[in-house]
């Protein structure tokens, strides 16, 4: 039976690092994690589609490390959105940096405006 009235939806956002530093002397955490990082409800009529957008910075890509330091590692990130566990969508980028070690990530650095 085709949907007649109007629909709420959930899209969620999910990023799981592929870290790819082996374990360090400075006991770095570097094990894989899998985690929501936003989410959005939306309303659609029937038959509409609607697209959703979510920006990621550096406060998405960062954990505190062994030493309770905030950092972000070098590595694959694989981003992963939908509105169910059947509607995934994928995509796959790199975190480099220029010396390839652990980034300091300030706290709260997501809420600072750029002039």
């Amino acid at each position: 039976m085709p949907i007649s009235s109007p629909l709420d939806s959930a899209v969620s956002l999910r990023l799981r690092a592929e870290l790819s530093r082996p374990p360090a002397e400075d006991n770095h955490y570097t094990s894989k994690y899998i985690d929501q990082r936003r989410f959005r409800r939306v309303r659609l009529e029937p038959r509409q589609s609607t697209v959703v957008r979510f920006r990621l910075g550096m406060d998405d890509l960062s954990f505190y490390d062994a030493r309770m330091r905030r950092v972000a590692e070098p590595g694959g990130f694989r981003v992963m959105t939908g509105g169910s566990s059947r509607d995934v969508q994928e995509a796959r980028f790199q975190l480099t940096t220029r010396d390839g070690q652990p980034v300091p990530v300030p706290e709260r650095c997501g809420t600072a405006r750029l002039p």
